[in-house]
């Protein structure tokens, strides 16, 4: 009904009375002409008849006994033709973005059936937020197809695999292998415990990884490891005490010439990977740092094990360098807080977190350079995300998406837009929201952070980065956990912080290192707990060591008197709640 009208004045009034029929025919007889717009047409419904004539097409939106009424001044018909050639008005266009406003999405729907072709293109034009989501793409594709045809063919560009898998490593074994394990053990191979021949076993098989994945990378490589044993060794060479392997023809992609090979183990029952083991950073005796290149295996605890499963794929984490460390030190030097990047051991043991290795690269082509870009109000209905692949790209926030972006977030997209690898990436996150904690800044969202790092199509490496494991969705779920306690947390106490692991977060303050976040690393029934996250201020401390406890299971640290008595207590507290469910049980069934 509505196009045969002209759209030169269209108003919205509202209408107090029940009975929108007795209401158009007052209208009528006013000399006006008016459309109704009937709650049931909004749901798909055909509006009501009456008599011989049709009650007029109403999507009035029933609040009460209130309905919306469109009066359409200009009671002469035009054609098609002359009809959208006529501008909407102002006050026309604004009267229809008032009702878009007020109406729910599933009734903007019936409302939008209901208007006029030249008002569609307005609102489309200049107030697409409030558009329906079909009509809304149509147009914005058809408006910025550059864009949309870039996205739509983007391909996942990953650096060479860096999942090795076990019957690569299986086909490069040596029959020396087993020789050189037991020159690592310092004896024979059979003499070993279960546990220490499957670690020296796994280490072996890293080895191999390496020399495969820097093959992958288009180098050929000399195994160092060999030197250890008699039928290999080079007189007055010694660099096996130095690196593992040797990279002979240097590649663009490897910048590396001598790769020390460090082999962590997943941590038992759990994908995610303990620290790594790096007790010195070395250089080569030709001069040049030795870059220690994380690699990632499996867990067994024996031989036997082993066979049963199988020794599983390797992945390659990464490489890190003493000059790694100098420059996130560097980084970190700059700011009011202390972070500390190493976890001591026993003796000159020195552990590094997996998040500390880093390959170049991106996974995510870089985006063109488009003349034309939509308001934040498209882009949110295009339904692209491109925000992460333009962060990736080393991009500045184009103005037309500022929106997107909250200002307290300006700062450190700006930060992170000049990070390469990993490394960079985890520790400008993780310095940012320390630095907003102590000094209680209220403007922090997880929700903004995965928007602007989160790519849907490739939702594991956020911002392109190599990350095999997931440290930077770790981390953002710890931060969420600390960012929803803060008020009890009190984290200002603290001037120190260091993370053992991606799961364990840990603050220095007057009473000594105190766990803010961790995870359990009791066992239920001969299976790890691995509850996470345990937060200080929602879990209790041990009254005896002051670890966190576990809800679940009880545990806090091992060899703690009052940790073991809880574990016991929630051993029995289960065993009794399983004889009851089975009692129950034999109550239903007779």
């Amino acid at each position: 009904m509505t196009d045969d009208i002209s759209t030169d004045a269209l108003h919205l009034g509202w209408c107090t009375d029940a009975d929108p029929v007795r209401n158009f025919i007052h209208l009528q007889r006013a000399g006006e002409t008016s459309v109704f717009l009937h709650a049931r047409q909004l749901r798909g419904v055909p509006p009501p008849t009456r008599g011989r004539r049709r009650e007029p097409l109403d999507t009035t939106l029933l609040q009460g006994d209130v309905a919306f009424v469109f009066e359409l001044e200009g009671t002469h018909k035009r054609s098609p033709e002359a009809r959208e050639a006529r501008p909407v008005s102002v006050a026309a266009l604004s009267q229809v973005v008032v009702a878009l406003e007020t109406l729910s999405w599933s009734q903007r729907d019936g409302l939008w059936r209901c208007l006029p072709e030249s008002v569609r293109e307005a609102v489309l034009a200049d107030h697409i937020g409030l558009a329906p989501a079909t009509p809304a793409r149509v147009h914005l594709r058809a408006r910025f197809p550059e864009l949309v045809s870039w996205m739509q063919g983007l391909t996942i560009t990953p650096h060479v695999s860096t999942t090795i898998t076990a019957e690569a490593i299986q086909s490069r074994k040596r029959p020396d292998d087993a020789q050189l394990v037991a020159v690592w053990g310092g004896g024979d191979l059979k003499d070993l415990r279960p546990y220490d021949r499957i670690r020296l076993i796994s280490a072996r098989r890293a080895e191999h990884a390496a020399h495969l994945f820097c093959a992958a990378m288009g180098a050929s490589t000399k195994d160092v490891s060999l030197q250890q044993l008699s039928a290999h060794a080079v007189p007055g060479r010694t660099d096996w005490t130095q690196f593992d392997v040797r990279v002979e023809t240097p590649h663009p992609g490897l910048p590396h010439r001598a790769i020390d090979v460090k082999n962590t183990r997943k941590i038992r029952g759990s994908a995610d990977a303990p620290d790594i083991c790096v007790p010195d950073f070395k250089r080569a005796r030709q001069g040049g740092d030795v870059a220690v290149l994380g690699c990632l295996s499996e867990y067994q605890r024996s031989i036997e094990e082993a066979h049963k499963q199988g020794m599983g794929d390797v992945e390659i984490l990464g490489f890190c360098t003493q000059a790694t460390v100098a420059r996130l030190r560097a980084g970190v030097g700059t700011l009011p807080i202390e972070l500390h990047l190493q976890r001591p051991g026993r003796g000159r043991l020195r552990f590094v977190p997996p998040w500390m290795f880093g390959l170049p690269g991106r996974r995510w082509p870089a985006p063109p350079e488009l003349d034309r870009l939509p308001d934040a109000a498209g882009l949110t209905r295009l339904e692209l995300h491109p925000l992460p692949l333009w962060l990736a790209a080393g991009r500045a926030l184009p103005p037309a998406w500022q929106e997107l972006v909250p200002d307290w977030a300006h700062p450190l997209w700006e930060r992170l837009r000049r990070c390469k690898e990993l490394p960079d990436v985890y520790l400008t996150i993780l310095t940012d929201f320390l630095m907003r904690l102590t000094r209680d800044d209220a403007d922090w969202d997880a929700g903004v952070l995965r928007s602007m790092l989160v790519w849907p199509r490739d939702p594991v490496h956020l911002l392109g980065v190599h990350d095999p494991t997931r440290a930077l969705l770790t981390l953002i779920q710890a931060l969420t956990a600390m960012w929803q306690e803060r008020a009890s947390l009190r984290l200002r106490r603290y001037s120190r912080f260091r993370l053992p692991n991606a799961l364990w977060v840990q603050g220095h303050g007057r009473g000594g290192w105190e766990t803010i976040v961790s995870y359990c690393g009791g066992m239920i029934d001969k299976a790890p707990c691995g509850r996470w996250p345990l937060v200080r201020g929602r879990q209790t401390a041990c009254e005896t060591c002051g670890w966190l406890a576990c809800p679940t299971c009880g545990h806090c640290k091992k060899m703690c008197t009052a940790g073991e008595r809880r574990v016991e207590e929630e051993s029995h507290r289960r065993a009794d709640a399983r004889e009851v469910a089975r009692l129950k049980r034999g109550i239903w069934k007779s």
